[in-house]
């Protein structure tokens, strides 16, 4: 209509692969489509004003899922579930791209690492986080790091150390169960 796509339609690669297929408005991606990546990657889902923007998936090249949810301006932008290649996934708050907010890290298996507050993706503020031998840190985190308040404890309960974490070390006036 007047010179640019509307409605559905297909943009193709010079190879004559689909790069883009689903819904126009005006010249640009709008609506519904699904836009195919030079790496193989792919996303289905929505789009507004040629950015993905709503709700959407993006797929690693063999149809496993990299990340569902929310997009604004074609990043990840309010809830959603992460998946790395390593299986371990996050499910939570995101904010331009990067965990932030509420969210939990998992393991592939199902097991938690992480609950609590992110920071431009890093622990940031109050959580849990658990080891691999069962024992457990409960307090505060910066960029990163167990650092302000907290607790470790064994995997029955037992408190091991109670104070003052900089950096992921205690500080030596704390207190050693």
């Amino acid at each position: 209509m007047n010179g640019s796509a509307n409605g559905k339609g297909t943009i193709y690669y010079k190879n004559g692969s689909i790069l883009y297929e689903g819904d126009f408005v005006g010249g640009k991606y709008d609506g519904k489509g699904k836009e195919n990546y030079e790496n193989g990657t792919y996303y289905i889902g929505q789009f507004l004003g040629g950015f993905r923007h709503g709700k959407g998936t993006i797929y690693y090249k063999n149809g496993s899922i990299l990340y569902e949810g929310d997009f604004a301006n074609d990043v990840f932008e309010g809830n959603g579930k992460l998946i790395h290649e390593n299986d371990n996934y996050y499910i939570g708050q995101f904010s331009k791209g990067l965990a932030h907010g509420k969210g939990t890290v998992y393991c592939k298996n199902g097991s938690i690492l992480y609950e609590g507050d992110f920071g431009n993706d890093k622990f940031e503020g109050n959580g849990k986080e658990i080891y691999d031998n069962g024992n457990y840190y409960i307090g505060q985190f910066w960029n990163g790091y167990k650092h302000g308040k907290g607790i470790e404890y064994n995997k029955n309960g037992s408190i091991l150390y109670k104070g003052d974490f900089v950096h992921d070390h205690l500080k030596s006036n704390c207190l050693i169960f």
